[in-house]
């Protein structure tokens, strides 16, 4: 009956026995032969109808077979652990009645990328906050921090920063920018904007992170929708960082980062501008 579809969806994923609060994953595999499930669909594109990835997990697992664009696996849809309304809401995307937008909010690790022992408190390669950028040679994630994908034909170009170069210690910090959406869509579009900080290089942050979310903003466009004036608030606690005994505001050379950092081939969607804290 499989054969004669159309389209197939494929649910996979963890449960409770195995991520849980005092549950550590030795790897990304998912259980109970779903694995086997994924490669069989992925490795043989022809032998099955197009399918759907739907992973139901609390954070990543080894897809990277059904990530490969050869695959027979045409799309991939994390729902995380959701509520009872979950098949409304992926009926919904499949069928185009809305657009998804959505940003990870976690790095999702490919199987091959060596990480750092979980007891290893320099978090050396682990998270956003602490990936060697650039990641060199080294396998890359498979996806990352803030990633995700819509319907929309809605490539954001950020302009026009406006931000303080100094900020006192304890104090807040305001910014403003421009968005735009070049061209039209069927589709509304919805943007979340995010506001990175990034050390200067050379700073002396001992193990703090290298670059770090300090605030969102979500943009809606209507249909049509053009040019948007966007501004975003960052609170004094988000630009904390550990000074050995407290967290506190360090002084020094900050760069602040504002739109899509990880995607390496959007130029236009990043906004970028030197500040000190003082």
């Amino acid at each position: 009956a499989a054969r004669m579809s159309d389209l197939l969806l494929v649910a996979v994923g963890t449960g409770q026995l195995v991520e849980a609060e005092n549950t550590d994953r030795r790897n990304l595999s998912l259980p109970s032969g779903q694995d086997r499930l994924v490669r069989s669909l992925a490795e043989s594109p022809g032998r099955w109808p197009p399918a759907v990835l739907l992973i139901f997990s609390g954070g990543p697992v080894d897809i990277q077979l059904a990530a490969d664009p050869r695959s027979g696996i045409r799309a991939i849809l994390w729902c995380g652990f959701p509520a009872q309304e979950v098949g409304v809401a992926v009926a919904a995307v499949l069928t185009g009645e809305m657009s998804p937008f959505a940003s990870l909010p976690f790095t999702w690790y490919s199987p091959d990328q060596p990480l750092s022992s979980i007891t290893n408190y320099t978090l050396a390669n682990m998270t956003y906050r602490f990936l060697d950028e650039p990641v060199g040679s080294a396998p890359r994630p498979l996806y990352r921090f803030g990633q995700g994908l819509t319907f929309a034909a809605c490539r954001v170009q950020l302009s026009e920063l406006s931000a303080p170069v100094r900020v006192a210690r304890g104090a807040a910090l305001d910014l403003a920018f421009s968005a735009s959406i070049p061209g039209s869509s069927e589709y509304s579009c919805l943007y979340s904007a995010k506001a990175y900080l990034r050390p200067a290089p050379g700073s002396r942050i001992g193990r703090n992170p290298r670059v770090w979310l300090v605030a969102m903003r979500l943009i809606a466009w209507q249909r049509g929708g053009r040019l948007q004036q966007v501004r975003m608030h960052v609170l004094p606690e988000d630009m904390q960082l550990w000074n050995g005994s407290a967290m506190s505001a360090l002084a020094g050379d900050y760069e602040l980062l504002i739109g899509d950092y990880f995607d390496d081939g959007c130029a236009h969607c990043r906004l970028r501008q030197k500040f000190s804290i003082v």
